[in-house]
């Protein structure tokens, strides 16, 4: 939810913070009062509220954007609106400071990208603990643990609450079917992808969620199959050489061949080869782009 009130509203107020950073770091001295309303910028493609934001080497953080300001020389490039952006969830933004981000650098929050950030920041973390553990203890050295702890909280905070809405959203009016098909050495991707796509109405068939202990698998993957709309074959070498996989996706591809009608979707997640059925099929590429991959799926599954 977007904190600062209505849109295209600035802070009245805005001072430098002595923080040190890659980006220009900011305190909001107050924010006009309103109602929390997500809402998208006026001058970006990008939704207030969390966001994927790059640095210059293309690291990629999750952050909060929350408003827009006007800088002048005494910030940055004069005559530019940047992104008012807090690495950490809005009740905790005060105690993290703000940054000043070139928009371009901005870009929509999935799945995928808070998995890889919150597998980077446990990493990130743990060395951050033992450098700590090293020196004597001294405020300048919490700094940084304690901001990426506050990203870390943040980051899981909205794992957590794709999640529950993924389930509630599943399966709404016009949705549809669609089952993954994977190897268990891709199952990071599976629960991405099926979490994007059950936020967006579809109702995903992943077998971590559909089949409970004591059930028999085969039993519940032909019923899986057989209800569902469409089959999204995640490629990779793992899947590649499962017969698990291939026995999914060819049921499903004989649907397609007797009703003329797109039933076999193929996903490539990295360069593999691809079984001579699916070759003459366009494949939703997520080997380097993961929203743009996503992007296709959607298209396609309608």
């Amino acid at each position: 939810m977007r904190a600062s009130g209505r849109p295209g509203e600035r802070p009245e107020r805005l001072v430098r913070s002595g923080k040190r950073s890659d980006l220009p770091v900011i305190a909001l001295h107050t924010f006009a009062t309103g109602a929390t309303l997500r809402t998208m910028s006026t001058d970006s493609d990008v939704w207030w509220g969390p966001v994927v934001v790059l640095n210059d080497a293309g690291v990629e953080r999750i952050g909060y954007y929350d408003n827009d300001e006007w800088v002048d020389d005494s910030l940055a490039t004069s005559g530019q609106s940047m992104a008012v952006v807090s690495y950490s969830e809005p009740p905790f933004m005060f105690g993290g400071g703000f940054h000043l981000v070139p928009k371009d650098l901005l870009r929509p929050v999935n799945t995928d990208s808070l998995f890889r950030r919150r597998d980077a920041l446990s990493q990130e973390l743990y060395r951050a603990a033992n450098q700590v553990a090293e020196q004597e203890g001294g405020e300048s050295e919490l700094e940084e643990p304690y901001d990426l702890l506050l990203e870390w909280a943040f980051v899981n905070s909205l794992l957590a609450s794709r999640m529950v809405e993924a389930r509630e959203h599943e399966g709404a009016e016009g949705g549809k079917r669609v089952f993954i098909s994977h190897s268990s050495k891709d199952k990071p991707l599976a629960i991405s992808i099926s979490v994007d796509i059950a936020n967006q109405g579809h109702a995903p068939w992943l077998d971590e969620w559909q089949i409970a202990a004591g059930e028999s698998i085969p039993v519940k993957i032909s019923e899986g199959l057989e209800n569902s709309d469409y089959v999204l074959v995640l490629m990779s070498k793992a899947s590649m050489e499962s017969g698990w996989v291939e026995a999914e996706w060819m049921t499903k591809y004989w649907d397609e061949v007797r009703d003329r009608k797109v039933r076999v979707i193929p996903v490539m997640l990295e360069d593999c080869g691809i079984p001579t059925l699916l070759r003459g099929k366009k494949y939703a590429d997520f080997r380097s782009d993961y929203s743009h991959g996503l992007e296709e799926v959607l298209r396609a599954v309608r």
